[in-house]
């Protein structure tokens, strides 16, 4: 009787870990936003920052968000253009894996910035 409940925790265990690596390759949203008459300058420079968002209550009560205007503060200097930005949000398995430990009383999403830059020559 023990072997066949270990047996089917074994199937559970397995069954909720393809669950979390579904998820966190699949649960995202994109958006991008190329300022018109930029698709052409030339000298872009590309950046990348990953952000987290904190949310409590499987995402009812928004927490810490994160800060866009800095992370454009890091890479934009004076007399930069921004030709692209891209905004990614999805559910990483970590993010997955910590909302199932906490019972979902701490639900994080992994925010991915992306741009690129044209400098003056």
């Amino acid at each position: 009787m023990d072997e066949k409940i270990g047996c089917v925790w074994g199937v559970v265990g397995l069954i909720f870990i393809v669950a979390i690596l579904w998820v966190g390759g699949n649960q995202r949203t994109e958006m991008t936003f190329t300022p018109p008459g930029t698709e052409n300058l030339s000298g872009q420079v590309q950046f990348e920052e990953t952000l987290n968002a904190r949310h409590w209550l499987g995402g009812l009560i928004k927490g810490q968000q994160p800060d866009l205007q800095l992370v454009m503060g890091k890479h934009l200097r004076p007399g930069d253009q921004l030709t692209r930005l891209t905004i990614i949000t999805k559910h990483t398995f970590w993010d997955f894996f910590l909302a199932v430990i906490t019972i979902g009383i701490y639900t994080p999403v992994t925010v991915n910035v992306q741009g690129s830059i044209a400098r003056p020559g």
